[in-house]
């Protein structure tokens, strides 16, 4: 019942940004979009996964949240490739806003 509907929630929560990706693919380039809200899944949905094992009632929140650790880590990787590579001296005009790789050290 209540739990089933909890981890249905949490694991749409956590691949909502999938959208997001999608425009990234098509467009080819994060536009204006900030990488921190999906380095923030990956980094909350780990400490929940510290969190549940230590309950004796462990596999629902371990089994969601592992999805969203690796659906975080997907969406920042996913931000990284799409952030436009800045190589020599180039027009600041074209320098992305946020550049996803200063993220990748959550992970590294």
């Amino acid at each position: 019942g209540i739990k089933l509907a909890a981890m249905i929630s949490a694991i749409g929560m956590n691949l909502a940004p999938l959208d997001d990706i999608a425009v990234f693919s098509v467009q080819g380039h994060t536009g204006d979009k900030h990488p921190l809200p999906y380095a923030m899944i990956a980094v909350t949905c780990a400490c929940w996964c510290f969190y549940a094992v230590l309950k004796s009632d462990y596999f629902p929140m371990l089994f969601t949240n592992g999805i969203g650790v690796t659906a975080g880590m997907f969406h920042l990787s996913a931000f990284v490739y799409f952030t436009p590579k800045i190589t020599g001296r180039e027009n600041v005009e074209n320098r992305p806003k946020y550049d996803g790789r200063l993220y990748g050290a959550f992970f590294a």
